[in-house]
């Protein structure tokens, strides 16, 4: 239940009804390396706000915080509209990237362009990725 006022609709509103009925496929970032080696044509979401200059970046990610995510909905939109897979992020993937991943995927089904996209998270997020491709050409600083 939303606490007093807070936008139901909101992905950073931790009370919102979307979040609990929605589950998001977690992948490895091993598989998330082979797509972009050129497995799946994919989108990398990082939705980390002022810490997205911790440790660096996914190389080729865009940064979409989420603290303005709704606000930069339809950017997203239009970024991603030739992915087969959107794969979103934040430092852990604890909270805003399954956050912003269920509100982009709750959005885009009422789309009929984007039948068949996948939405997914990035298991451990950015810190995982780092730990397993720290020093490739996977990071960019």
């Amino acid at each position: 239940m939303p606490k007093g006022g807070e936008d139901e609709s909101d992905p950073t509103n931790c009370y919102a009804p979307y979040q609990v009925h929605m589950m998001t496929t977690a992948i490895s970032p091993t598989t998330l390396r082979t797509w972009m080696d050129g497995a799946k044509r994919v989108c990398v979401v990082d939705v980390r706000d002022d810490d997205y200059n911790q440790g660096g970046h996914i190389r080729g990610a865009v940064n979409f915080p989420s603290a303005n995510f709704t606000k930069s909905f339809e950017d997203l939109v239009e970024t991603s509209a030739s992915a087969e897979a959107v794969v979103f992020h934040c430092q852990f993937s604890q909270v805003r990237g399954p956050q912003c991943a269920r509100y982009y995927e709750s959005k885009i089904k009422a789309l009929d362009s984007f039948k068949g996209q996948e939405v997914c998270v990035l298991s451990g997020g950015f810190n995982s990725w780092y730990d397993e491709f720290a020093c490739t050409k996977y990071i960019e600083r």
